[in-house]
């Protein structure tokens, strides 16, 4: 399945062979579009939506029933809010200096691990050499989420390539945990 990100009309494809380029369309359009969105599918098979890429809006997620058109079981619900005043990895800017502005937060992306949720997020945007990726945690999937301690987790504000944010978290077959952003 894939789903791309979209302010206008969120469709769903599938695949048997998505190398080879043949795709149909599973559900032509979930109840609202999502931007920036990551399928997380637990232990216990429940699927969950995660999206958010904005300046403004929260970081947002829904348990979806995949067996009924990948509807939503619910309403959304606002798990992260940007809180730059707090949180100085949060500030825009290179330096993290531009506390004028308001920060993005976006690329949602849910890792289990130790029975643990760890939702991660990006910001303060993709322009900024502090972009970097923050993670929130929790014992349900759909929260109450706590900042980890130790933020951002993942950063690169330094050399030719920087701003690592906007990655996603997973374990291989030998259980490591890895980072690809």
């Amino acid at each position: 399945f894939f789903l791309a990100s979209s302010n206008e009309q969120s469709t769903i494809y599938k695949s048997a062979q998505p190398l080879e380029g043949t795709w149909q369309v599973a559900v032509e359009k979930l109840q609202q579009p999502v931007y920036d969105p990551a399928f997380f599918k637990d232990d216990d098979n429940r699927l969950y939506l995660y999206w958010g890429c904005s300046d403004k809006n929260p970081i947002y997620g829904v348990e979806i029933d995949y067996k009924n058109h990948f509807a939503f079981i619910g309403q959304p619900h606002e798990l992260i809010h940007a809180n730059p005043a707090m949180y100085g990895w949060e500030v825009p800017g290179d330096n993290n200096t531009l506390a004028d502005r308001h920060p993005w937060i976006e690329g949602a992306w849910m890792t289990k691990h130790n029975n643990r949720y760890y939702l991660q997020y990006a910001g303060p945007g993709t322009e900024s050499r502090s972009y970097a990726d923050a993670v929130y945690v929790s014992d349900q999937p759909m929260g109450p989420f706590t900042l980890q301690p130790h933020n951002p987790f993942v950063a690169k504000p330094k050399g030719f390539a920087t701003g690592v944010g906007h990655g996603s978290t997973f374990a291989d077959h030998f259980g490591n945990l890895w980072h690809m952003g």
